[in-house]
């Protein structure tokens, strides 16, 4: 079973033991050849070059610095030393693969060693848990002259202790650990298991691969900064880890301070081991540079209006220990920003410079040398040019990278972004509302989505409902009334605000404030209709009407009624079953501000069941209903069945035709054993529904086992937006209830499912139905139907 790692680590080490400056560094190793591409690289234990031993082709290798077989020790070293107060960056990438068991074991160690060390006196330290620098596993002794390491430790016993007093934690697979000096014994300082990083990926082996996966199927970097702290006066590592080709830098140590001075000169070398449980570890692309701390820092407006002047400065730092030229600076305009020339350079610090700079497509840049410790600033003024309503903001980019032959430790600082937002611009304007409405514009602005807060005031007249708000929003909110008999004019004080979204919340951004006058022009109120009935057969409406109306309209279901144009209506010879309908009352008046009220005269449904019960006698069954609000009833048909299922013609009984509230109805008929009855209820215009069933096996009524179902109740009348309908089911059964207009047409339908007995069901969303007359029809999947009729 294999298992493969793979990453790259980074060294960074910078000292000041003394004045003076220190000199670029940059050596490396390929490791992909037959042999050393530096003559400096030392190789040494189990470790070989893929591409001498024909496993890899030449330039396409790796020193494997272990194979997957227990207790080995492999390393390479770079034999040149560098003064403790110059500074080094060593990157390579590593696997990891090959695994013997269901463990990977042990890991990949990077280190610093005392310079005078080399070949003939350099060795290395345990295998296994020692990783090739710590000593005490297995008896063996440290690597010789070891100032500090850095372990990706698979197993985890680069955590435990090597002696008596070291402070070790114990085993910790999967951990990036620190350790100490040689001759303290090298004692664990410092680690973190990678369940406890920001990294997405918890371990550093790669599954059960039996061979070395390409680089775009797992990618890890790796990244030790080992830095002077100018303020505490000592040297501190940090640790980063990258887990994809492109991804970012993780930091899973924060800077490490290490007390012990180092020896007057370093080098740095690598090194794996495996003890009872092994993988194949393998390196390359190991290259040693310089360190730099370069930073920038940009600032600039944080929002501006269309053509307005803009300022953008950029501080460009060297927080290093020494001097470096040929510092990139690049930067990235926005394409609606236009510069007014190059930019102003400040030095700040005596011998600075920006060595070259130019614009090329819409960018700038330049080359920097910089002092140590220090920064220059570079200023870019100009214009913005926004395009259109949607261009809302300028995102600029100032990026500063060092050099070739130098790497960065902390290069997520080296970009820096403002984005400047665009101040709305809002046009003052104008409208004429009636009275007893909401201003439905607002400002035209600039931006889109624009909203606005303001504050109010009656510039004259006599207007109700003024309020302010200090909340943007998208238009005004609030009800302007005039009930007198001449206009108002308010007059809206505006502010246009847009909020746009940042990474870390919200920007709001507030133009210059602008008016919106409205006049409101007086409106009557019709605040409702009255309605009397005692003197029938009359029937009068009274419209309640305030405020200025010259001219009156009762129309009946849409449609004005001839001569009825007074505040009040009489119908001397009300007939309910005929008249019954919508009315309105439409007040006008010389500005055109209509205002209306209406009342429902709900006319009767055909026909509204009271009851419908049987009883036997001696073989006689006797069945009887009532009837209430009788209308458009031809005659009713009495079905019976003998098993709840078919039914058959009992007989019929014709309507009765006097004008009694309600009537009383009955029906006899000879059966044996159980049987089933149904009313068939037939209108004038040969509409059919049916009544509930009921059951007969002995003297009186059973409850029904067949599906019965009717309608309890409605509410509300006049009904709005929705509808609330009591229906009454005999059984658990599929329903549908639909709401049928005047002409027959269907225009909502809500599918429902029926529980046993009496319960609640809902329409909602009736606000696009017109004020009017309508069927409310309640159907079930076994054909039974019950209707209602309704108003809005």
């Amino acid at each position: 079973m294999k298992n493969i790692i793979k990453g790259a680590f980074l060294i960074a080490a910078v000292a000041l033991l003394s004045g003076r400056a220190m000199s670029q560094t940059s050596v490396g190793e390929t490791c992909m050849g037959s042999t050393p591409s530096n003559s400096n690289f030392i190789i040494g234990g189990n470790a070989r070059l893929t591409a001498d031993s024909g496993i890899d082709a030449v330039g396409a290798g790796y020193l494997r610095l272990t194979n997957a077989y227990q207790n080995q020790n492999g390393y390479g070293y770079i034999n040149q030393a560098f003064p403790s107060n110059t500074g080094f960056v060593a990157e390579f990438e590593f696997e990891s693969w090959g695994k013997i068991s269901s463990t990977p074991a042990d890991g990949i160690s990077v280190f610093l060693f005392d310079g005078s060390y080399g070949p003939g006196t350099f060795t290395l330290g345990s295998f296994g848990g020692g990783l090739g620098y710590a000593g005490n596993f297995n008896s063996a002794a440290p690597l010789s002259g070891g100032y500090a390491a850095v372990g990706l430790d698979e197993w985890g016993n680069f955590s435990s202790q090597v002696f008596a007093t070291d402070p070790a934690p114990g085993r910790t697979t999967h951990s990036v650990v620190i350790r100490g000096r040689s001759a303290d014994s090298t004692p664990y300082l410092t680690g973190v298991p990678l369940t406890n990083t920001a990294l997405n990926t918890k371990w550093f082996d790669y599954g059960t691969a039996t061979v070395r996966p390409p680089q775009s199927a797992y990618f890890r970097k790796a990244r030790v900064a080992f830095l002077y702290n100018s303020v505490l006066g000592k040297y501190q590592i940090s640790v980063y880890i990258q887990e994809s080709l492109n991804g970012p830098m993780v930091q899973v140590i924060q800077p490490y301070i290490l007390n012990s001075p180092p020896p007057s000169t370093l080098k740095i070398g690598f090194a794996a081991s495996t003890g009872q449980f092994a993988s194949v570890h393998e390196i390359r692309n190991i290259q040693v540079s310089s360190p730099a701390q370069i930073r920038v820092v940009k600032t600039g407006n944080a929002s501006v209006l269309p053509g307005g002047a803009m300022t953008y400065s950029v501080n460009v730092y060297n927080d290093d220990m020494t001097d470096i030229s040929g510092v990139n600076f690049t930067e990235l305009l926005p394409a609606n920003f236009t510069p007014s020339g190059n930019p102003t350079f400040t030095p700040v610090t005596a011998g600075n410079a920006l060595a070259s700079g130019s614009y090329s497509g819409g960018n700038y840049n330049g080359t920097l040398t910089l002092k140590a410790n220090s920064y220059a600033t570079l200023t870019f003024t100009g214009t913005a040019n926004f395009s259109s309503n949607s261009d809302d903001s300028l995102n600029n980019t100032a990026i500063a990278k060092a050099p070739a032959g130098y790497l960065d430790a902390y290069s997520t600082d080296d970009t820096s972004r403002v984005t400047t937002y665009r101040i709305p611009v809002a046009s003052s304007s104008s409208t004429t509302i009636c009275g007893n409405t909401t201003p439905t514009g607002v400002p035209t602005s600039d931006v889109t989505g624009t909203q606005y807060t303001w504050t109010s005031v009656l510039t004259s007249g006599t207007v109700t409902g003024l309020a302010n708000n200090a909340t943007p929003a998208a238009a005004i909110s609030n009800t302007l009334t005039n009930t007198l008999t001449t206009p108002g004019i308010v007059t809206y004080t505006m502010t246009p605000v847009m909020t746009y979204k940042t990474p870390t919340g919200n920007q709001v951004v507030s133009g210059t404030p602008t008016t919106y006058t409205v006049t409101v022009n007086p409106a009557p109120v019709v605040s409702s209709i009255s309605v009397k009935t005692d003197a029938p057969p009359a029937l009068t409406l009274i419209g309640n009407i305030d405020g200025l109306a010259t001219a009156l309209q009762w129309q009946k279901n849409g449609v004005n009624i001839s001569g009825a144009t007074n505040s009040s209506f009489v119908n001397p010879h009300y007939n309910k079953n005929i008249d019954d309908g919508m009315y309105t009352i439409v007040a006008n008046n010389t500005y055109n501000c209509p205002a209306s009220a209406q009342v429902n005269l709900v006319a009767p449904l055909p026909l509204k069941l009271v009851s419908f019960t049987g009883s036997r006698n001696n073989n006689t069954d006797n069945l009887s209903w009532v009837t209430a609000e009788e209308k458009d009833v031809n005659h009713f048909e009495v079905e019976y069945s003998n098993d709840g299922g078919d039914f058959i013609l009992a007989g019929s009984v014709n309507m009765n035709t006097d004008a009694a509230l309600t009537h009383k109805y009955s029906f006899v008929y000879d059966a044996v054993g159980t049987a089933y009855y149904r009313l068939k209820i037939i209108d004038n215009d040969q509409k059919v529904s049916y009544s509930n069933v009921v059951k007969l096996n002995g003297k009186t009524a059973d409850a029904g086992t067949v599906s019965e179902m009717s309608i309890n109740g409605v509410a509300p009348i006049p009904f709005n937006s929705m509808l609330s309908v009591e229906i009454n089911s005999s059984t658990d059964v599929a329903g549908k209830m639909e709401i049928i207009g005047v002409n027959g047409t269907t225009l909502v339908i809500a599918k429902i499912s029926l529980a046993k007995g009496a319960g609640i069901y809902t329409i909602n969303g009736l606000e696009q139905l017109p004020s009017g007359i309508y069927i409310l029809r309640v159907t079930t999947a076994d054909n039974h139907t019950a209707i209602y009729k309704i108003s809005k």
